[in-house]
């Protein structure tokens, strides 16, 4: 069983951030979607079933989450990872 080194994960997102940002100078990109498909947490690693039940995630409300976290009282709990996630994907296709 392989582990998951949390300072591979963040040599990685730093590099992917910086290759991101060096092709847009104001450090902003464009939101054009909004929905996306999500998979339950139950169901997204099973690939021998199809999902039975898939959901709909908002970009837009998955970046206001995101930036709440900026604010210094707001806990960031682990499921926000998320969040994160569907935003990071998104940035993938840029």
């Amino acid at each position: 069983m392989s582990k998951i080194n949390l300072k591979d994960i963040e040599v990685a997102f730093d590099k992917l951030i910086e290759s991101i940002r060096s092709k847009h100078e104001d450090s902003m990109i464009e939101l054009n979607e909004d929905y996306y498909w999500c998979i339950s947490s139950d169901e997204i690693y099973n690939v021998y079933e199809n999902p039975k039940e898939l959901t709909v995630g908002s970009l837009h409300d998955d970046l206001d989450e995101i930036k709440k976290m900026s604010s210094e009282d707001y806990y960031a709990v682990p499921v926000l990872m998320n969040k994160l996630v569907s935003l990071l994907s998104y940035l993938g296709t840029k």
